[in-house]
């Protein structure tokens, strides 16, 4: 009978990632075959990246949240105290940043609503509010290209992310429609960040249930699991899809039993550590943390469900994925991030009202609460290796901060362009392995903030 290749052809486009990759053919690392060089250079380049974010982080652990410690002498805490202050003000002077660079899009773009900085490669993608992208060289400040989605009309783009970085990459796009693109060709094999438009790997409906045009609704929500291939699709709709992209199948969709839109999406698990959480319990690739515009964080496992067993929650004769709810933010949710500073394990949330919350997952009360700001918080960006935060507001100031409050610094204007205030804020992006921050508005404008000194390793 004939056999059908349709499957692996599919699944050759989201191959796992090379460091992954155990056992490979002998001629996929000849340095003289184009493939091999092409595999051997990005080795190289994805050790070179991990290490300088080690290094990062190593560098500022001193500055993750305290403990509150129990019982000591007087004279020990204040010892202790002018130690740490000495040392962190240090840190804190070198996290100062500046405009580096500023970005100006074509006159078609109105204003920013997604940035994507490329983990290993100096790529940034802009998406804006409507079908536009271009893809930057953040360095250089040189666009490299530009193109549409393609998605129809009174439909925008509302989440987008990265596949494959390690390897071939694949940069995702989701509508409020419910529709996806997987476009290919933006970056290289080689590094370089391409001239030309990229051309569509694939589409489908992540969640065939939304409908788009629907004002003060958050459109489709994705978070991609790069270690077990899955997509996580959610947003404004009754399900929370898990698809396995290998297979072009959605395993299992979850009934979110609200009618507040889901707007933030997160991973409680750091693919980056993976081996680190074996013995944390409440945590792993299969636990999502889901904002929602009504406040709410929701703790969902996304394994499939099994029949009840006694003492457990029940729905309908089937374990409840949900497994917990927690109500201390009070309006939208604007991001959800989990970080691992120092191996202490946090959700970290952000809400329009300016308020950050830490949780540990297995407690039912926030561990911190901070204030961030007293105008509404547009944008919110948690920096994976390095414990701070940047906040944005439609009041036209960017402010960066630690996570116990702290402020470090508040931007207002343009320093590439003089006299000139940054627009109200749409949009915040951290690098997931640099010291590198890039801020969107409500115009064409995107700055790109870096060290105002280079870092000393």
């Amino acid at each position: 009978l004939p056999k059908s290749e349709f499957f692996q052809w599919k699944k050759s486009i989201f191959q796992p990632d090379y460091d992954d990759v155990e056992q490979e053919e002998s001629e996929d690392r000849d340095p003289l075959n184009l493939v091999g060089a092409a595999r051997n250079y990005q080795s190289r380049r994805n050790v070179s990246v991990k290490e300088e974010g080690t290094r990062l982080a190593s560098r500022f652990v001193g500055l993750k949240p305290r403990v509150e410690t129990t019982k000591k002498s007087l004279d020990m805490l204040l010892e202790d105290e002018e130690d740490n202050e000495e040392r962190d003000e240090s840190l804190k002077s070198d996290l100062r940043l500046r405009e580096k660079r500023l970005l100006q899009n074509t006159s078609e773009v109105k204003m920013t609503s997604m940035l994507k900085f490329h983990s290993y490669e100096n790529a940034l993608v802009v998406c804006d509010n409507e079908d536009h992208i271009s893809v930057w060289d953040y360095e250089k400040g040189n666009r490299r290209a530009s193109f549409t989605n393609g998605n129809p009309d009174g439909s925008r783009m509302t989440t987008s992310l990265w596949i494959n970085e390690s390897s071939s990459s694949l940069f995702f796009v989701g509508c409020d429609d419910g529709s996806a693109r997987i476009w290919k060709g933006m970056v290289q094999d080689n590094g370089e960040i391409a001239k030309q438009p990229p051309s569509l790997a694939s589409s489908f409906f992540a969640a065939p249930d939304m409908v788009a045009g629907q004002t003060g609704r958050s459109g489709l929500i994705c978070e991609w699991q790069q270690m077990t291939g899955t997509l996580i699709a959610g947003g404004n709709s009754k399900n929370l899809h898990c698809w396995s992209m290998a297979e072009e199948k959605c395993k299992v969709a979850l009934d979110i039993e609200t009618d507040a839109c889901i707007t933030s999406l997160a991973t409680a698990w750091d693919e980056d550590n993976p081996m680190t959480h074996t013995a944390y319990r409440g945590m792993g690739p299969d636990i999502i943390v889901a904002g929602h515009s009504d406040g709410t964080l929701k703790i969902f496992d996304i394994r499939m469900k099994r029949p009840a067993v006694s003492g457990e929650r029940t729905r309908g004769g089937r374990r409840n994925p949900m497994v917990s709810t927690f109500s201390e933010h009070g309006s939208w949710i604007v991001d959800t991030s989990f970080t691992s500073y120092g191996g202490k394990y946090e959700v970290v949330s952000g809400s329009v009202a300016g308020d950050i919350r830490a949780w540990d997952l297995r407690s039912p009360h926030s561990l911190r609460a901070i204030e961030a700001q007293r105008s509404p918080m547009t944008a919110l960006s948690v920096h994976k290796k390095i414990p701070i935060a940047a906040t944005g507001s439609h009041a036209q100031f960017i402010k960066i901060l630690t996570l116990e409050g702290e402020a470090l610094q508040v931007a207002r204007f343009h320093e590439e362009l003089p006299g000139h205030r940054i627009g109200p804020v749409s949009c915040l992006e951290f690098h997931k392995q640099k010291l590198v921050l890039a801020a969107g508005s409500t115009n064409s404008y995107v700055s790109i903030y870096q060290p105002r000194q280079p870092l000393i390793r």
